[in-house]
């Protein structure tokens, strides 16, 4: 059964991938993924504010945002999963050479001019890919949506000039619709990730102040993806995909693909249940193709729903208003 997949312009041989996380920066951990079967593994993220710093002693010329981010806020900031920027390309270089599978370097935060040049050195030290972590960075709510689009095209043709490996783009659902935003963005990417997860927001009543917490996505909670995956593939079809988000069997992998998306982004599974996740996935896909006669992952995405009619949807609505649930 052939289980290999495009995803963006690579090349992977399944469609499972391992999602940023602490986890991937270990030698050990990215071999035993390999092995079971992973397609590819994402780097944890190096953040913007992390990059001035590693510019600076290198004579270039900083701006005033740069600038900013050389001296930041007298709160603690946390020891990053992935050192400085300096161990984060020694990393990458190693991982490059030690695994046949692609590595895929991550960095989030503003795409500004200081993140364009390390792009460049990713792409030096072996990335297969760069993903851009964008979450969190379409909450102004008071700006202009149009105006928004307009600088991060520009941000991501920046970007995308400087490098010649693909771009993945990680978002959250965006201000005036996902798949808007992936029609404006289908030039300047080769993949979308939806959707990239921020902690969760609670109040301490003792306190009276806001906590944030970051959980595993629980099992099945890949229906959430459902949806967006299938209105943004529709809406764009050109445009490759990754479902992010609660994945944690070979049902849901398969769910995923039959939604639009092209791999399916995995880590809670593997902090749950290691690496053996992979290959049980893997193994649940394999499962439900061969009940569907299908040979390959073309035959899958031939069977793709097309998707709700408009009356479809509405009845489909109000049925699901109207049900009586027991208790």
């Amino acid at each position: 059964m052939d289980l290999t997949t495009h995803y963006g312009s690579l090349l992977l041989s399944s469609p499972v991938v391992i999602g940023a996380c602490p986890l991937t920066m270990e030698d050990s951990f990215r071999q035993a993924v390999a092995d079971a079967g992973a397609g590819a593994v994402v780097l944890p993220s190096i953040f913007a504010e992390q990059l001035p710093g590693w510019r600076a002693p290198s004579g270039q010329s900083i701006d005033p945002i740069e600038n900013r981010g050389l001296h930041p806020s007298q709160m603690a900031w946390p020891d990053p999963a992935c050192g400085d920027a300096a161990e984060y390309l020694r990393a990458l270089d190693s991982a490059s050479a030690k695994h046949d599978i692609p590595v895929i370097a991550s960095i989030n935060g503003i795409a500004d001019a200081a993140g364009i040049d390390f792009a460049k050195k990713l792409e030096s030290a072996g990335a297969a890919g760069i993903e851009w972590n964008a979450v969190g960075f379409h909450d102004d709510i008071d700006g202009d949506v149009n105006q928004r689009d307009v600088e991060w095209l520009a941000a991501l043709a920046g970007i995308k000039q400087a490098i010649d490996i693909p771009l993945f783009l990680k978002t959250d659902p965006c201000p005036g619709g996902t798949p808007r935003f992936a029609r404006r963005v289908v030039s300047g990417v080769d993949a979308m990730v939806l959707y990239g997860r921020g902690p969760s927001v609670d109040i301490c009543l003792k306190t009276k102040l806001l906590r944030s917490s970051w959980t595993l996505s629980p099992p099945g909670d890949v229906q959430r993806l459902i949806r967006p995956l299938l209105e943004t593939h529709a809406a764009c079809p050109a445009l490759s995909l990754a479902a992010s988000g609660g994945i944690a069997s070979g049902e849901d992998v398969a769910k995923s693909l039959l939604a639009g998306a092209d791999v399916a982004m995995v880590t809670s599974a593997v902090y749950r249940d290691g690496p053996p996740a992979v290959g049980r996935m893997l193994s649940g896909l394999g499962e439900f193709m061969k009940s569907h006669r299908m040979q390959s992952l073309d035959d899958l995405r031939q069977q793709r729903p097309v998707g709700f009619s408009s009356q479809e949807s509405r009845l489909a609505y109000v049925a699901a208003l109207s049900t009586r649930h027991a208790e």
